[in-house]
């Protein structure tokens, strides 16, 4: 009887949120340009197949991904975040190899509205807090030379969340959290 209480709260919690998640997206924020953290949760260590960066050993733990959105629609800030919040998708970026495994759970987004692009001096910032590389990851493309836009973030989600508070406060930015962690 426990189990079945703790499963129908987890599922209205869950519901809630996607709830407001969507109404966000479908409302004042639906067109929102700016720069975001994704907050990943490794279940347990596992080896995934990035595309042309080949097999990366992720350890258990919290990683932040740094992307930004710039555009309408699906090239807005939320466009993006939902495509990374979805399972079924064609693998395309290097975030799309992480975001489709069971064992990776989307914990939170931070996000700041900007009409500049922000997500190198984000990345930056974080890896200047202390965030560790993950080389290459989502920076294929960077003109800026950053080494990398996902970064292990800590043990747990207070040290995750601390650490991407403060890359977002190095910048003098600060920024707003939709957390799903139940």
């Amino acid at each position: 009887m426990f189990l079945v209480v703790c499963r129908v709260v987890t599922f209205l919690f869950l519901f809630f949120h996607c709830f407001l998640w969507v109404s966000l997206m479908c409302g004042e924020l639906a067109d929102l340009k700016g720069v975001y953290v994704l907050v990943l949760r490794f279940l347990r260590d596992v080896a995934v197949n990035v595309g042309s960066l080949g097999e990366i050993a992720f350890k258990f733990g919290y990683y932040g991904y740094v992307g930004s959105g710039m555009g309408r629609g699906m090239a807005s800030v939320f466009g993006r975040v939902r495509r990374h919040l979805s399972r079924r998708k064609l693998r395309f970026w290097h975030i799309d190899y992480v975001t489709c495994i069971d064992d990776v759970k989307v914990v939170a987004v931070f996000f700041a509205e900007s009409d500049v692009r922000l997500e190198h001096a984000v990345s930056k910032a974080l890896k200047a807090v202390g965030g560790l590389e993950v080389k290459g990851f989502g920076s294929s493309d960077c003109d800026e030379k950053c080494g990398s836009h996902l970064f292990f973030v800590g043990n747990s989600s207070d040290e995750a969340f601390e650490m991407v508070f403060k890359a977002f406060r190095r910048l003098g930015i600060e920024p707003r959290v939709f957390n799903f962690a139940p």
